[in-house]
């Protein structure tokens, strides 16, 4: 488990897997716009839901969320190529941590949540 994720419990395997999830982002939002497979577009728009639900959570104001997504959801994206970002790079790299951490707990809860609807 990395250092700093260490607060979160969040081990490197998990971490990975949600990277590579938010690296997806644009391929799924244009898949979206491209596809006539209902049930595709169900499963993709949920996914793009999760992330922004968890920026909207970390309630930053617009320029850093921006900020956060890019690095977020781009390969090779850090701190220093994302430019004029309005705080510390040690600050940053805390939001996205807590990012990774909120998105962790939302899609745990929708497992959980369609689960619960698959038994009734």
């Amino acid at each position: 488990m990395s250092n700093a994720y260490s607060q979160y419990k969040m081990d490197v395997c998990e971490l990975n897997e949600l990277k590579w999830f938010c690296f997806q982002y644009e391929k799924k939002k244009k898949i979206i716009r491209n596809t006539e497979n209902k049930t595709e577009k169900i499963a993709l728009t949920r996914d793009i839901e999760a992330i922004d639900s968890t920026f909207d959570l970390l309630a930053e104001d617009e320029m850093i969320i921006e900020l956060l997504k890019k690095s977020v959801t781009n390969k090779n994206m850090p701190y220093e190529a994302l430019g004029g970002v309005p705080m510390g790079r040690r600050q940053f790299y805390e939001l996205r941590r807590r990012f990774f951490f909120l998105l962790q707990r939302i899609r745990r809860l929708a497992v959980v949540w369609e689960k619960l609807n698959d038994d009734n």
